[in-house]
């Protein structure tokens, strides 16, 4: 027999949105240690760099799981659809350390026309960077100073296999000379202006599968960690960011280590992101269950469920 719980948590905060195209954007030319988030506490936050403002980007695709082309796809970054030719803004202040257009046959070419961005560390002076993909034509070169929400260039659909119009853009740690590695992509909404929503949760036990599906608001998807605590059984961590509970050989692995992630369909014009997690195991004896939230802004929330 099942049995099913959800509630709303409401907050407020600040929040962003979230995308769907379709770009694969790992480069493996190197592989740089990431380090912690430069600032986890008093955040820097910046524009959103179709807008060049605090008003959101409509979002085609988020970072961490989506669907994408029928399959399960890890995002390590966000999408935002818009037309050729449409301007693209440094999303906060910094240098330009990377200007290049990623050549066919090598580990860059789905890049196509791209530029990255190093920017100053706020309190603990991490490196990082950001990193704008897809362009059409440039407004910037190497060395040149931006300031946030200027221009610095204009969106298209460049790179091989890209055929949709949008801005792919990632923000990076750990690095700041404009070399690409998947380990220290973060989700954007580190650095991105938004207004926190709610988050449902829904959770469901059957004897052999417990089932935990969380919606949020598609403006504040900002959630990146996951710990499962079943009362007494071990406990299961998902981190998006640090690749805890992820194949570390292929972040595209779906099933891994007894979790299934469901991501659902989202598009411009969703309401809401949803993420279901299947946990396999014997759970006809469980009774508890906790479950720990982490949001970009290192926020932990415990909720708890009785069966």
């Amino acid at each position: 027999m099942m049995r099913k719980y959800s509630f709303l948590v409401w907050l407020s905060l600040l929040s962003a949105l979230i995308l769907q195209a379709n770009c694969s954007s790992e480069s493996k030319e190197d592989d740089p240690t990431p380090s912690e988030d430069p600032n986890p506490i008093e955040r820097e936050v910046g524009v959103w760099p179709m807008s060049g403002t605090s008003d959101p980007d409509e979002l085609a695709s988020t970072y961490g799981p989506r669907i994408l082309s029928g399959n399960y796809d890890f995002h390590r970054g966000f999408d935002v659809r818009a037309p050729t030719g449409t301007p693209v803004h440094a999303i906060l202040a910094g240098t330009v350390v990377r200007v290049e257009e990623g050549v066919a046959g090598t580990s860059l070419e789905r890049f196509g026309k791209f530029i990255v961005i190093a920017h100053p560390g706020v309190t603990g002076a991490a490196q990082r960077q950001t990193v704008y993909l897809h362009l059409d034509s440039f407004g910037v070169s190497e060395g040149d100073q931006v300031a946030m929400g200027e221009e610095i260039g204009k969106s298209g659909k460049s790179g091989v296999g890209i055929n949709t119009e949008h801005l792919h853009f990632e923000y990076h740690i750990g690095v700041n000379d404009g070399k690409q590695s998947r380990l220290n992509t973060r989700s954007p909404m580190r650095i991105l202006p938004y207004a926190k929503q709610e988050y449902t949760l829904t959770v469901a036990k059957s004897d052999q599968t417990l089932t935990v599906q969380i919606t949020e608001d598609d403006a504040s998807t900002d959630l990146v960690a996951f710990k499962f605590v079943p009362k007494g059984f071990s406990e299961k961590v998902i981190d998006f960011e640090t690749r805890t509970g992820i194949d570390p050989a292929n972040e595209d692995t779906n099933p891994f280590g007894g979790v299934t992630i469901t991501p659902g369909t989202f598009v411009p014009s969703s309401e809401s992101y949803e993420l279901q997690f299947e946990l396999s195991g014997a759970w006809e004896t469980l009774s508890e269950l906790s479950l720990e939230l982490k949001d970009v802004q290192d926020s932990t929330q415990t909720f708890t469920f009785n069966f």
